[in-house]
């Protein structure tokens, strides 16, 4: 896949973190991935000048590991953002324009719940297994984020502008259960969504107030029951534990 990069990027000076998908020991990822995305930063900030690195992120990998990448990049460098189209073979930028798409959402209570865990899916790419989350996750208030016409589909979102745009939804909707839940203490974050978006859901969570969230991995040949297999638990700048 990486000789599959569009020719402008041939060439370059390449920094890539590797994370298989299909790992079972993922703590020893958490390391790599916390490592790489430092020195990618260090690199930048070291330069003789802000052009001589023009950082780039594609990620193939399981979504904590994506979320925690984008969290331990942080909103204060830049970076270009391409996802990989399995059906083409061939990674792409975000370049379409936005549709104006908008998000339905599952209204939230009326008044403050003392519930100190919930749970918030952002269900783009692909359906989630809802009866694996009733009986794996039996006491846990489930809410959604999805596409208002209450389809999913990849690459739906392959407008930068538009997941900008539905990025500050999903934080405003965050603040929303925080709001809503005030003895909050675990946000449980379930994501379908190409792996661009993705990154950008964890850069999202550089909010104080935020509780800490766990980020979980999905796997369907798994059990009914058992399909959540792992999640990653950001409760803080350097503070990852797989769980």
């Amino acid at each position: 896949m990486i000789g599959k990069l569009p020719k402008d990027y041939r060439g370059i000076t390449n920094e890539f973190i590797l994370v298989d998908g299909r790992d079972k020991s993922p703590k020893e990822k958490v390391l790599a991935v916390q490592r790489k995305m430092r020195d990618a930063k260090d690199r930048i900030s070291d330069g003789s000048d802000p052009n001589d690195y023009s950082p780039m992120y594609g990620g193939i990998a399981t979504v904590p590991m994506v979320v925690m990448a984008g969290f331990c990049w942080g909103n204060q460098n830049s970076i270009l953002l391409r996802d990989y189209d399995r059906s083409l073979g061939s990674w792409h930028d975000n370049g379409n324009v936005d549709d104006g798409m908008l998000i339905s959402s599952t209204p939230l209570p009326d008044a403050s719940v003392g519930n100190h865990e919930v749970g918030l899916c952002l269900e783009f790419s692909m359906a989630m297994d809802r009866s694996d989350m009733s009986l794996r996750f039996p006491d846990v208030s489930i809410f959604t984020l999805n596409y208002a016409d209450g389809k999913t589909g990849l690459d739906r979102l392959s407008s930068e502008h538009k997941q900008q745009r539905f990025i500050r939804e999903v934080v405003d909707y965050m603040n929303g259960l925080i709001k809503r839940f005030p003895n909050l203490t675990v946000l449980n974050l379930f994501i379908t969504a190409q792996s661009s978006f993705v990154f950008r859901v964890g850069q999202a969570l550089h909010q104080n107030h935020i509780p800490a969230v766990r980020i979980h991995h999905f796997d369907a040949k798994s059990p009914l029951g058992q399909r959540h297999v792992w999640s990653l638990e950001i409760s803080g700048p350097d503070s990852f534990n797989i769980l």
